[in-house]
């Protein structure tokens, strides 16, 4: 099980570490850009000091979700997989000052919420826009996609048939 609120900061101190899984219903957020509540999230963190001393959260978070492909509309099952390196920090200062592979986690004198670390995981790792494979998807096959080519034959054959040019061969004639 893994527990909704911790001490990050003690448990980076103890070098501990969480395994465990949710239920996609259990983080709304996520529950809420997902088609539906089903699925599991596997959560492995790993809390400890780095090699400069940060409080790190790092590890990795695994999820099957339902979501809308947006071609045909109907549910379908995606896997994310994630690796956080979440620093622990107590002020806007400390989080500036963090080295750029780490993402600050502000944790002031409460304990902070593990299953928000992860919905703020996860939500990144979602893809914006989802779809079957062609061959697996039941939308309507009525559309195309055209190639470079196609769209720069298609512009020739727009100019050659361009009803202006009428008025050109006339303009051209009254000299």
């Amino acid at each position: 099980m893994v527990p909704e609120y911790v001490d990050a900061r003690k448990l980076a101190q103890q070098g501990a570490l969480i395994n465990g899984e949710l239920d996609v219903a259990t983080l709304t957020r996520v529950a809420e850009a997902a088609a539906s509540n089903d699925g599991k999230v596997t959560v492995e963190l790993d809390f400890h000091r780095d090699e400069q001393n940060f409080r790190v959260i790092g590890g990795k978070i695994e999820a099957t979700v339902s979501v809308l492909c947006q071609r045909c509309l109907e549910p379908m099952q995606i896997s994310i997989e994630g690796e956080p390196s979440l620093a622990i920090v107590w002020s806007d200062d400390q989080a500036q000052a963090l080295p750029k592979h780490l993402e600050p986690v502000l944790q002031g004198e409460d304990m902070i919420s593990l299953w928000q670390i992860i919905e703020d995981e996860l939500l990144l790792l979602m893809p914006m826009i989802s779809f079957h494979e062609e061959s697996e998807c039941s939308a309507d096959k009525g559309y195309t996609t055209a190639t470079d080519e196609e769209i720069v034959l298609e512009q020739v054959e727009v100019e050659k048939d361009n009803p202006f040019n009428v008025l050109s061969a006339l303009k051209g004639n009254k000299d």
